[in-house]
């Protein structure tokens, strides 16, 4: 078994091919982390080029890593990885119909460390 540190994270977070191997790290810990197979849609490798959503999980059950329910998924490895948040989240919040919003979780992923001192205020 390799362990994956946030050191690792990091230094992947500076190289191209973090857009590809992320999601498939996320996806081995969704599957483990999940007490049922979950619905999963979460493309990895060169299919990861796609519109909509970078990511779809549903469960019945709420884990640790996972919300109960749908949640939706953006990936970013952006240096201000705040604002990829912001973004991605503006985005999203004003294109997602009121009762998904009420229904499932918005789950944004980076390779960067995020400071506890960097909160995000949503508006």
């Amino acid at each position: 078994m390799r362990w994956i540190t946030a050191t690792h994270l990091s230094l992947l977070a500076e190289e191209r091919r973090c857009e590809e191997l992320l999601p498939r790290i996320i996806q081995k810990l969704i599957i483990s982390s999940s007490k049922e197979f979950p619905i999963l849609d979460l493309p990895i490798g060169d299919s990861i080029f796609k519109p909509g959503w970078d990511g779809y999980c549903k469960v019945s059950e709420a884990s640790l890593l996972l919300p109960k329910n749908e949640s939706f998924w953006e990936f970013g490895r952006n240096k201000d990885y705040i604002s990829k948040f912001k973004s991605d989240f503006e985005n999203r919040n004003s294109t997602t119909t009121s009762q998904i919003k009420k229904d499932s979780t918005f789950v944004f992923v980076t390779p960067r460390r995020w400071s506890k001192t960097n909160k995000v205020k949503i508006h």
